[in-house]
């Protein structure tokens, strides 16, 4: 469930009234009206309305993406290989890391490495060690509380 916060005593829901998969107040906010549903892509990215709410970026904006930065790095004491992701979070999201070794597709094993609640703004960090001679591959998933 999604709250907005109060309004006097009273706590207010937000709501969906179109049923569409976004919240009317960001529909009207974003778009100005309700005519936007989660599954169009307005800006014609590939990447759905609901699923730009839910990263935080400009569903009216192409250019506007969900950016993952890797850096690979050397532990000095133990020349293992790790990868460090990092990437803004928006609030009331939980942000889970993934990775799989060697495979995408049906065969793959995805196991959580980390799983964080950050504020809006905060920058997400999680370092991952690579076995030597692995392939890495990474997945995040954004939940809303």
């Amino acid at each position: 469930e999604i709250l907005s916060g109060l309004v006097g005593s009273e706590m207010c829901k937000e709501t969906d009234a179109d049923q569409d998969g976004l919240l009317d107040t960001y529909e009207l906010e974003t778009f100005g009206t309700l005519d936007h549903t989660g599954t169009d892509d307005t800006d014609y990215d590939g990447i759905s309305n609901y699923a730009e709410w839910l990263a935080g970026t400009a569903p009216n904006d192409a250019n506007s993406r969900f950016h993952l930065q890797i850096h690979c790095h050397e532990d000095p004491a133990t020349q293992a290989t790790h990868f460090t992701l990092n990437w803004p979070t928006q609030d009331d999201r939980t942000y889970t890391v993934y990775s799989s070794a060697g495979a995408l597709g049906p065969q793959a094993t995805w196991t959580q490495v980390d799983s964080q609640n950050l504020k809006n703004g905060q920058t997400m960090q999680c370092t991952v060690a690579c076995p030597e001679g692995t392939t890495l591959f990474f997945r995040v998933t954004i939940e809303t509380k």
